[in-house]
C-alpha cells in the first residue's frame, strides 16, 4: 500500500477486500472454534458412555455368575426335594433261636387295639409320605416360577448386553474417524 503507483481508489479497493478477507476469516476461525468446543462436548460424552459401558459389563458379569449360582442352588434344592423311592419295609423280626417256637413270639407282638404293630408303622409311613408330597408339590412349582423368572432375567441381561457391545463398537469406530 505504501507503493507511489497505486492510486487512491486502487488504495480504497485493496482496503476493502483486506476488511472482507478479514471478516471472513475471523468468521471462519470462530466456526472452527464453536465445531472444536462441540468436538470436545462429543469426545467427552463419549468416554463418559465408554466408562459407563464398561461399569455396566461388569455389572453383567457379576450378575451372570450370580444367576447360574442361584440356578444351581435351585437345581440342587430341586433335587433334595424330590421325594426318595420307596423304602423297602423293614423285617423286624429277629431271626429264629433255636429251641424256641417262633409262632407264639408272633401272637405276643401286638399293640393296645390287638393288631400287628407293623402294620401301625406302615399306615404311619404312609400317612407322612402324603404330606410330604404335598409339600413338595407346593415348592416344586415355586421353584419353577423362580426358574422361569431367571430366564426372563437372563434374556435381558443378554439384550442389555448386546446393546452395550454395539454401542461401545460404535463409539470405538467414531474415536478411531
Amino acid at each position: 500500500m505504501s507503493r507511489p503507483t497505486i492510486t487512491v481508489s486502487e488504495k480504497t479497493k485493496l482496503g476493502k477486500e483486506e476488511d472482507e478477507a478479514k471478516a471472513k476469516f475471523e468468521s471462519q476461525q470462530n466456526i472452527f472454534d464453536s465445531e472444536t468446543k462441540s468436538v470436545i462436548e462429543f469426545e467427552t460424552s463419549i468416554t463418559t458412555i465408554t466408562g459407563t459401558i464398561k461399569q455396566f459389563k461388569k455389572y453383567i458379569t457379576e450378575v451372570t455368575g450370580v444367576i447360574k449360582e442361584l440356578e444351581k442352588k435351585v437345581t440342587e434344592t430341586k433335587n433334595a426335594l424330590k421325594p426318595a423311592p420307596a423304602a423297602k419295609p423293614k423285617d423286624d423280626k429277629a431271626p429264629p433261636v433255636k429251641g424256641k417256637d417262633t409262632e407264639k413270639e408272633d401272637a405276643t407282638e401286638k399293640d393296645a387295639d390287638g393288631d400287628d404293630k407293623v402294620d401301625e408303622i406302615d399306615e404311619k409311613e404312609e400317612e407322612g409320605s402324603d404330606a410330604v408330597k404335598g409339600g413338595n408339590e407346593k415348592v416344586d412349582k415355586e421353584l419353577d416360577q423362580v426358574e422361569e423368572e431367571n430366564k426372563s432375567t437372563t434374556t435381558q441381561i443378554d439384550s442389555l448386553t448386546k446393546t452395550i457391545i454395539t454401542t461401545q463398537e460404535k463409539s470405538e469406530i467414531s474415536d478411531k474417524e
